[in-house]
């Protein structure tokens, strides 16, 4: 758990046990929300925060608001739930042994997940090691078990993909570092990996 530009473990160890609680059922977005900025306020972390770049070196300028901490909460809850989809698949894998992409299929789904909507593989495809949900910033795509009828019914009436797309690559350069990394097209820097393999 990390919350970028947070320099305060104590602030940041008090953010993590809200979450936690929140993805537990035992507090709500707003209620999260509403305790972390009177949090970062106490402390002296709310709104514009000059701190310095670990991996620079420079003096930078971070905000914290309403905007950030709701991205912040997202972030956390959708990728702990993807962790926890992970588990779940695996524990009925052996009667649900395909999985299938799902966008959310409106005018706000990004062109490059577009194409993965409807793709379904087999749980142990490498495809789901870098296309598990979410693939980025704010993405609502998710996945869903299938059964073996259930995959064979619709391969017949053709919604589903059972080919995984060409896995294509694009040269990104981390502006705070200067390295120059390949990331999948399609997936937002440092998304490409599946939260719930990764919590294992």
């Amino acid at each position: 758990f990390t919350i970028s530009r947070l320099a305060r473990l104590d602030i940041l160890r008090a953010m993590q046990d809200g979450i936690t609680a929140s993805v537990e059922g035992d507090l709500s977005r707003r209620d999260w929300m509403k305790s972390a900025a009177q949090l970062l306020a106490e402390e002296g972390w709310w709104g514009d925060i000059d701190v310095l770049d670990p991996a620079t070196g420079d003096a930078v300028t971070t905000r914290f608001d309403l905007p950030r901490l709701k991205l912040i909460f997202d972030t956390n809850t959708r990728v702990a739930y993807s962790a926890g989809q992970w588990q779940r698949v695996q524990d009925a894998k052996l009667t649900h042994p395909y999985v299938r992409y799902i966008t959310q299929g409106d005018e706000q789904v990004r062109a490059s997940h577009r194409p993965w909507n409807g793709v379904a593989l087999p749980l142990d495809d490498p495809f789901w090691n870098t296309h598990w949900p979410p693939n980025g910033w704010r993405c609502r795509c998710r996945v869903q078990s299938m059964t073996r009828r259930e995959y064979a019914q619709r391969l017949s009436d053709g919604s589903i993909k059972t080919e995984a797309p060409p896995a294509k690559t694009k040269e990104w350069t981390n502006p705070r570092t200067g390295e120059v990394l390949d990331v999948p097209v399609g997936i937002d820097p440092g998304w490409a990996y599946n939260p719930g393999q990764a919590g294992t």
